[in-house]
């Protein structure tokens, strides 16, 4: 799994996958299909939903429909501006504990 710690569980998932995508090991046209990305990660469906959308968001896969679920998109859609991921560390207001998060950084299209 990538070495980014978050607190939400559809985000580490998020960054795997991407990880994944960008290292090759997930090529394009690739199916992702939710039930078995949820049990790959342990997760329920919904937290499969919310990474895979993410991914989405940012360009590394597309929804090819229902019954297909998603699709890793063609490198050349994103291999010239890949997206960015920062991570910061914040104490929380709540618990006082110090919380490392990420941030995906996605260059402007233009």
């Amino acid at each position: 799994m990538a070495k980014l710690h978050t607190t939400n569980k559809y985000m580490r998932i998020a960054a795997d996958l991407r990880h994944r995508i960008m290292a090759g090991e997930l090529t394009p046209g690739e199916a992702l299909r939710l039930v078995p990305v949820a049990r790959e990660y342990e997760c329920g469906l919904g937290t499969a939903t919310e990474a895979l959308r993410l991914l989405v968001g940012e360009g590394l896969l597309r929804h090819a429909g229902r019954q297909h679920g998603y699709r890793v998109r063609d490198r050349v859609l994103w291999a010239s501006t890949p997206p960015k991921i920062a991570a910061t560390e914040i104490t929380c207001p709540h618990c006082g504990r110090d919380v490392e998060v990420g941030v995906v950084v996605l260059a402007a299209s233009g």
